[in-house]
C-alpha cells in the first residue's frame, strides 16, 4: 500500500509541476472531448434509462455511436425532473443493476423526497487522484495534520466521503455537527499539530464564536455546500490566522468537482474593488464563488446561465451525461479568464505572474432556485450575509418571498438585544435596502418600480427553533407556511 501511495504522490507532484509551467489546455481539451463522447456512447449502450430517455427525445441510441464532437450539443440535457425522478435508480445504472461494492448517498430532500445516488468502489480511483491534486495545492506536506471533519455525517456525500478520501493523506477524525466535539479534539491533541476543520460555512461560524484560544493553534478551514461572501472569508481568516479553502461538489454527481485555489482566492479579493469586472464575471455584479477544476474529471458546459456537466470516468456506476444541476455560473479556460481580467483591470495582471495552476475556471453563483426573485431582480443569500456580517447583534437569517400581499421578508436571529427592538429592526431594514440597491442594479431598478421589494426585517430571539429546523444543511429560504408553523406574524400590508 505504501509503495502504491508513493507512486501516486510522485505522479501528482509531476502533474503539479507541469500545470504550473505550461498551459495544457489544447491537449486536455482534446482528451476531455474524447472521454465525454466515450461516456455518452457507453451510457447509450448499457444504461436502460438513458436509452429510453434518448428515444423520448428523438434519438436512436445507436446514433450516439456515430456522433462527432460538433454534434455533442445536440444531445438532450438531463436533470432531476426529466431524468432522475422519471426512471428507477437501477435503470439509471450500468446494465440496469446496482453495483454491489461502493456506497449510496442521499441528497437533502428540499422538495420533500430525498434522492438516492449510488457510487461504485471502482469510480473512487480517479476521484482520489483529483482530491489528492487539490490537497497538494494547499497542503503539500500532510504530515502532522489532523482533519476534524464537522460536515454532517450519515447518508450525505460531504461528511463520510471526505473522511474516506482524505484518510490516506492525513489523520482524520469525524465528529459531525458537534461543536464541543470539535473543540475537545483540539484540546486533546494540543497546539503542536496543524488542524483542518471542515464544515458548512454557517456551522464553522458557530464554532468560531466559542471562547477558545484560536491564536494558540494552527487552523485552516475547508468549507462547501453553500456559497459565502468574500467579506466572511476575510473576517474568518483574520480570526484564525489561517486559510479558508472552499470546495464545490454535488450529491447528483460527486464531491471534488472544483476547488478554490490561491489564484481564485486572490481574484475574489481583488474583485471587491473592481465593479466593472464583477459585472463581467457575475450575473449579479457580485463577487461570485470561483473554483478551478480538473477537466479530465468533469466536462462543464454553460447553458445560458446554468451549468451542465458530464462526469468523465467510464467506471461510474450511475453515468451522468449533460446533466443540469440548475446551478448558475460561467466557465472559462485559464487563458480566457486571464485575458478578460487583464483587459478590464490591467493592475490585476500581476495575479497571473506567480506559479499558479493553469486549469480552467468555474464560476458558481449558487442554485438557480436559491435566490429570491422579485420583478426580475434576484437577491442572493450571500448578498444579505455580506451586509449583515458587520452587525454584532446578528447571528443568522432566513429569507421569505411572500406572494400575496407581496413582501420581501428577512428573518434575523439576534443576540444580546430584545427581539422587539424597533430601533434595531428599522436600522437593519434601511441598511439592507440601501446596500442591496447599491450592490445590485436589478434590485435598485425594481425597488424604484415596486416598493414591496423594500426589505421587511423580523427580529427573532437567539436559538429560535426556525433557525435550527434544518437537519443537515442550512437553508436560507423558507416558505410562508413555515412561519405559520412557528406562529411568526407577517406584515399585513
Amino acid at each position: 500500500m505504501g509503495l502504491v501511495m508513493a507512486k501516486s504522490s510522485t505522479k501528482l507532484d509531476l502533474a503539479l509541476r507541469v500545470l504550473r509551467r505550461f498551459d495544457p489546455a489544447p491537449v486536455l481539451t482534446s482528451v476531455q472531448r474524447k472521454k465525454a463522447l466515450a461516456v455518452a456512447r457507453k451510457a447509450a449502450r448499457e444504461v436502460p434509462a438513458y436509452r429510453e430517455f434518448l428515444k423520448t427525445h428523438g434519438w436512436a441510441p445507436e446514433d450516439v455511436e456515430k456522433i462527432s464532437w460538433s454534434q455533442w450539443g445536440q444531445l438532450p440535457v438531463t436533470d432531476k425532473d426529466t431524468y432522475i425522478r422519471k426512471y428507477p435508480i437501477e435503470q439509471r445504472c450500468l446494465n440496469g443493476n446496482l453495483p454491489m461494492r461502493g456506497k449510496i448517498d442521499e441528497s437533502g430532500g428540499a422538495s420533500g423526497q430525498p434522492t438516492e445516488w449510488v457510487h461504485s468502489l471502482e469510480e473512487e480511483g480517479p476521484l482520489l487522484e483529483t482530491i489528492g491534486l487539490y490537497r497538494k495545492i494547499w497542503w503539500p506536506d500532510a504530515r502532522e495534520i489532523i482533519l476534524v471533519n464537522a460536515f454532517s455525517c450519515g447518508p450525505w456525500s460531504g461528511g463520510v466521503t471526505l473522511t474516506l478520501l482524505l484518510r490516506n493523506d492525513m489523520l482524520v477524525k469525524t465528529v459531525g455537527t458537534d461543536i464541543e466535539g470539535v473543540l475537545q479534539t483540539l484540546r486533546s491533541f494540543g497546539p503542536k499539530y496543524q488542524y483542518i476543520i471542515s464544515g458548512y460555512p454557517l456551522f464553522l461560524s458557530e464554532i468560531l464564536k466559542r471562547d477558545f484560544p484560536w491564536n494558540d493553534y494552527r487552523v485552516d478551514l475547508i468549507t462547501g455546500g453553500d456559497a459565502h461572501s468574500i467579506g466572511w472569508q476575510q473576517q474568518v481568516e483574520k480570526q484564525i490566522n489561517g486559510r479558508v479553502v472552499s470546495a464545490y461538489g454535488a450529491s447528483d454527481i460527486n464531491v471534488g468537482l472544483g476547488v478554490q485555489t490561491p489564484l481564485t482566492h486572490a481574484i475574489r479579493s481583488a474583485l471587491l474593488h473592481e465593479e466593472k469586472l464583477r459585472h463581467r464575471l457575475s450575473w449579479y455584479g457580485e463577487v461570485p464563488m470561483i473554483f478551478q477544476f480538473n477537466p479530465l474529471n468533469i466536462l462543464v458546459e454553460q447553458n445560458e446561465r446554468e451549468l451542465v456537466m458530464t462526469y468523465l470516468t467510464p467506471l461510474k456506476a450511475h453515468p451522468i451525461v449533460r446533466y443540469n444541476l440548475h446551478d448558475e455560473g460561467r466557465v472559462f479556460t485559464y487563458r480566457e479568464l486571464r485575458a478578460l481580467i487583464t483587459s478590464h483591470a490591467p493592475a490585476l495582471s500581476t495575479l497571473f505572474e506567480h506559479s499558479h495552476l493553469r486549469l480552467p475556471f468555474l464560476i458558481v453563483e449558487g442554485r438557480s432556485d436559491g435566490a429570491i426573485s422579485f420583478d426580475g431582480a434576484n437577491v442572493q443569500p450571500s448578498q444579505i450575509e455580506d451586509i449583515l456580517s458587520g452587525v454584532p447583534e446578528v447571528n443568522r437569517f432566513k429569507m421569505l418571498r411572500r406572494e400575496n400581499p407581496p413582501h420581501f421578508v428577512v428573518l434575523v436571529e439576534v443576540e444580546g438585544v430584545s427581539s422587539v427592538d424597533e430601533s434595531l429592526r428599522g436600522r437593519l431594514s434601511q441598511t439592507l435596502k440601501k446596500e442591496l440597491a447599491r450592490r445590485n442594479r436589478d434590485f435598485a431598478e425594481s425597488l424604484e418600480a415596486n416598493p414591496a421589494l423594500e426589505p421587511h426585517v423580523i427580529l427573532l430571539r437567539s436559538q429560535h427553533p426556525i433557525f435550527g429546523m434544518d437537519e443537515r444543511k442550512y437553508r436560507w429560504v423558507v416558505k410562508e407556511e413555515v412561519l405559520d408553523q412557528y406562529s411568526i406574524p407577517l406584515p399585513s400590508s
